[in-house]
Protein backbone atom coordinates (compact mmCIF):
# COMPACT_ATOMS: atom_id res chain seq x y z
CA UNK A 1 0.00 0.00 0.00
CA UNK A 2 1.50 3.12 -1.24
CA UNK A 3 2.26 5.89 1.85
CA UNK A 4 -0.11 9.14 1.73
CA UNK A 5 2.61 11.98 2.57
CA UNK A 6 1.11 14.85 4.64
CA UNK A 7 2.39 18.20 3.81
CA UNK A 8 2.84 21.16 6.04
CA UNK A 9 -0.60 23.59 5.63
CA UNK A 10 1.49 26.35 4.84
CA UNK A 11 3.42 24.66 1.78
CA UNK A 12 0.09 23.40 0.17
CA UNK A 13 -1.46 26.54 0.51
CA UNK A 14 2.35 28.49 -1.35
CA UNK A 15 1.17 25.36 -3.61
CA UNK A 16 -2.16 26.51 -3.95
CA UNK A 17 -1.19 30.18 -4.62
CA UNK A 18 1.66 29.51 -7.06
CA UNK A 19 -1.33 27.13 -9.19
CA UNK A 20 -4.06 30.00 -9.01
CA UNK A 21 -1.34 32.66 -10.56
CA UNK A 22 -0.15 29.96 -13.28
CA UNK A 23 -3.49 29.43 -14.07
CA UNK A 24 -4.34 33.03 -14.54
CA UNK A 25 -1.69 34.13 -16.15
CA UNK A 26 -2.05 31.59 -18.83
CA UNK A 27 -5.61 31.31 -19.03
CA UNK A 28 -7.33 34.50 -17.55
CA UNK A 29 -8.90 34.85 -14.60
CA UNK A 30 -12.76 33.28 -15.40
CA UNK A 31 -10.68 29.64 -15.64
CA UNK A 32 -9.14 29.97 -12.54
CA UNK A 33 -12.09 27.28 -10.69
CA UNK A 34 -10.94 25.68 -7.84
CA UNK A 35 -10.75 22.41 -10.06
CA UNK A 36 -8.10 24.08 -12.63
CA UNK A 37 -5.85 25.71 -9.68
CA UNK A 38 -5.68 22.29 -7.77
CA UNK A 39 -4.96 20.39 -10.88
CA UNK A 40 -2.41 22.82 -11.30
CA UNK A 41 -1.22 22.46 -7.96
CA UNK A 42 -1.38 18.94 -8.53
CA UNK A 43 -3.38 18.35 -4.82
CA UNK A 44 -7.10 16.97 -4.15
CA UNK A 45 -9.50 19.56 -5.24
CA UNK A 46 -10.75 19.70 -1.98
CA UNK A 47 -7.83 20.90 -0.27
CA UNK A 48 -8.54 24.38 -1.68
CA UNK A 49 -11.17 24.51 0.90
CA UNK A 50 -8.64 23.18 3.79
CA UNK A 51 -6.49 25.71 3.12
CA UNK A 52 -8.92 28.70 2.39
CA UNK A 53 -12.06 29.69 3.23
CA UNK A 54 -13.16 29.76 -0.43
CA UNK A 55 -11.62 30.47 -3.95
CA UNK A 56 -11.77 34.19 -3.55
CA UNK A 57 -9.96 33.57 -0.12
CA UNK A 58 -7.21 31.81 -2.45
CA UNK A 59 -7.71 34.53 -5.14
CA UNK A 60 -6.81 37.62 -2.33
CA UNK A 61 -3.63 35.80 -1.19
CA UNK A 62 -2.02 35.16 -4.74
CA UNK A 63 -2.89 38.99 -5.28
CA UNK A 64 -0.95 39.83 -1.76
CA UNK A 65 1.86 37.43 -2.65
CA UNK A 66 2.68 38.77 -6.18
CA UNK A 67 2.72 42.05 -4.09
CA UNK A 68 5.14 41.04 -1.86
CA UNK A 69 7.26 39.05 -4.41
CA UNK A 70 7.91 42.15 -6.76
CA UNK A 71 8.85 44.61 -3.92
CA UNK A 72 11.29 42.32 -2.65
CA UNK A 73 12.95 41.40 -5.22
CA UNK A 74 13.25 45.15 -6.19
CA UNK A 75 14.68 46.24 -2.67
CA UNK A 76 17.73 44.38 -2.99
CA UNK A 77 19.87 46.63 -4.81
CA UNK A 78 18.64 49.75 -3.13
CA UNK A 79 21.85 51.16 -1.18
CA UNK A 80 20.93 54.07 1.48
CA UNK A 81 21.73 58.22 1.20
CA UNK A 82 22.90 57.01 -2.05
CA UNK A 83 21.23 60.13 -3.48
CA UNK A 84 17.51 60.42 -5.23
CA UNK A 85 18.47 60.21 -8.60
CA UNK A 86 20.50 57.40 -8.66
CA UNK A 87 17.87 55.49 -6.29
CA UNK A 88 15.22 56.56 -8.81
CA UNK A 89 17.16 54.75 -11.82
CA UNK A 90 17.93 51.69 -9.53
CA UNK A 91 14.46 51.34 -8.95
CA UNK A 92 12.95 51.71 -11.83
CA UNK A 93 15.16 49.15 -13.59
CA UNK A 94 14.97 46.65 -11.03
CA UNK A 95 10.79 47.22 -11.55
CA UNK A 96 11.62 46.61 -15.59
CA UNK A 97 14.12 43.67 -14.70
CA UNK A 98 11.56 42.41 -12.60
CA UNK A 99 8.46 42.17 -15.08
CA UNK A 100 10.87 40.99 -18.01
CA UNK A 101 12.42 38.11 -15.39
CA UNK A 102 8.33 37.05 -14.38
CA UNK A 103 6.02 38.23 -17.39
CA UNK A 104 3.67 35.75 -16.17
CA UNK A 105 3.03 37.40 -12.64
CA UNK A 106 2.98 40.42 -13.97
CA UNK A 107 -0.01 39.27 -16.34
CA UNK A 108 -2.00 37.31 -13.24
CA UNK A 109 -1.30 40.82 -10.90
CA UNK A 110 -3.21 42.77 -13.70
CA UNK A 111 -6.26 40.02 -13.98
CA UNK A 112 -6.34 40.03 -10.03
CA UNK A 113 -6.59 44.02 -10.18
CA UNK A 114 -9.50 43.88 -12.23
CA UNK A 115 -11.04 41.01 -10.28
CA UNK A 116 -10.75 42.98 -7.10
CA UNK A 117 -11.82 46.45 -8.47
CA UNK A 118 -14.77 44.29 -9.57
CA UNK A 119 -15.74 43.03 -6.67
CA UNK A 120 -17.63 44.75 -3.47
CA UNK A 121 -16.22 42.44 -1.09
CA UNK A 122 -12.36 42.65 -2.69
CA UNK A 123 -12.06 46.57 -4.13
CA UNK A 124 -10.21 47.37 -1.12
CA UNK A 125 -7.29 44.59 -1.71
CA UNK A 126 -6.40 46.35 -5.10
CA UNK A 127 -6.12 49.93 -3.05
CA UNK A 128 -4.33 47.78 -0.66
CA UNK A 129 -1.67 46.31 -3.20
CA UNK A 130 -1.53 49.91 -4.72
CA UNK A 131 -0.78 51.71 -1.64
CA UNK A 132 1.88 48.93 -0.85
CA UNK A 133 3.63 49.74 -4.17
CA UNK A 134 3.27 53.22 -3.20
CA UNK A 135 4.38 53.11 0.31
CA UNK A 136 7.13 50.65 -0.16
CA UNK A 137 8.80 52.79 -3.38
CA UNK A 138 8.80 56.01 -0.93
CA UNK A 139 10.80 53.61 1.58
CA UNK A 140 13.22 53.12 -0.66
CA UNK A 141 13.78 56.41 -1.79
CA UNK A 142 13.62 57.75 1.65
CA UNK A 143 16.24 55.26 2.55
CA UNK A 144 18.49 56.82 -0.56
CA UNK A 145 18.26 60.88 0.48
CA UNK A 146 21.01 62.54 0.84
CA UNK A 147 21.53 65.87 2.81
CA UNK A 148 23.02 67.02 -1.10
CA UNK A 149 19.34 66.07 -2.71
CA UNK A 150 16.27 68.71 -3.47
CA UNK A 151 13.23 68.50 -1.33
CA UNK A 152 11.12 66.26 -3.43
CA UNK A 153 8.09 64.79 -3.16
CA UNK A 154 8.41 60.96 -2.19
CA UNK A 155 5.29 60.35 -2.97
CA UNK A 156 4.82 61.89 -6.15
CA UNK A 157 8.06 60.40 -7.36
CA UNK A 158 6.90 56.95 -6.11
CA UNK A 159 3.43 57.22 -8.33
CA UNK A 160 6.00 58.72 -11.19
CA UNK A 161 7.76 55.51 -10.93
CA UNK A 162 4.88 53.34 -10.58
CA UNK A 163 2.75 54.64 -13.51
CA UNK A 164 5.96 54.54 -15.93
CA UNK A 165 6.36 50.98 -15.10
CA UNK A 166 2.72 49.87 -15.48
CA UNK A 167 2.35 51.67 -18.97
CA UNK A 168 5.77 50.43 -20.42
CA UNK A 169 4.79 46.80 -19.04
CA UNK A 170 1.63 46.90 -20.70
CA UNK A 171 2.69 47.73 -24.37
CA UNK A 172 5.53 45.21 -23.59
CA UNK A 173 3.41 42.33 -23.15
CA UNK A 174 0.79 43.51 -25.44
CA UNK A 175 3.39 44.27 -28.14
CA UNK A 176 6.19 42.23 -27.69
CA UNK A 177 8.72 44.73 -29.59
CA UNK A 178 11.85 45.00 -27.21
CA UNK A 179 10.86 48.40 -25.81
CA UNK A 180 10.78 48.03 -22.54
CA UNK A 181 14.11 48.91 -21.37
CA UNK A 182 14.16 51.67 -23.93
CA UNK A 183 10.87 53.15 -22.57
CA UNK A 184 12.38 52.26 -18.96
CA UNK A 185 15.78 54.92 -19.46
CA UNK A 186 13.20 57.31 -20.92
CA UNK A 187 11.09 57.13 -18.08
CA UNK A 188 14.47 57.58 -15.57
CA UNK A 189 15.55 61.13 -17.59
CA UNK A 190 12.19 62.41 -17.06
CA UNK A 191 12.30 61.71 -13.14
CA UNK A 192 15.31 62.76 -13.13
CA UNK A 193 14.88 66.55 -15.33
CA UNK A 194 11.87 66.56 -12.50
CA UNK A 195 14.48 66.31 -9.67
CA UNK A 196 16.62 68.49 -11.24
CA UNK A 197 13.82 71.11 -11.55
CA UNK A 198 13.05 71.15 -7.78
CA UNK A 199 14.49 73.89 -5.76
CA UNK A 200 17.55 73.21 -3.14
CA UNK A 201 16.70 72.35 0.40
CA UNK A 202 18.57 75.46 1.87
CA UNK A 203 16.40 77.92 -0.78
CA UNK A 204 13.32 76.27 0.53
CA UNK A 205 14.77 76.64 4.18
CA UNK A 206 15.49 80.77 3.36
CA UNK A 207 12.21 80.74 1.55
CA UNK A 208 10.19 79.62 5.12
CA UNK A 209 12.18 82.02 7.23
CA UNK A 210 11.36 84.99 5.21
CA UNK A 211 7.75 84.03 4.72
CA UNK A 212 7.86 83.33 8.71
CA UNK A 213 9.55 86.65 9.28
CA UNK A 214 6.98 88.70 7.12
Amino acid sequence: MAKVTHRPIEETRQLLVDGALSVISKEGIAAATTRRIAEAARVQTGTVHYCFSGKDDLLAAAYNYAATAVLADVQLPVFPASGIKESVAIITRQFARSAIREPDLQKAQYELTLWAWRSQDFRHLAQRVFRRYIDGTVQFLREAYSEKDPKVDLQVLSRMIISAIDGAQWQWLSLDDGSMEKMTEAAISAMQAYIDSQPPQDSQNEMSGLSEAH
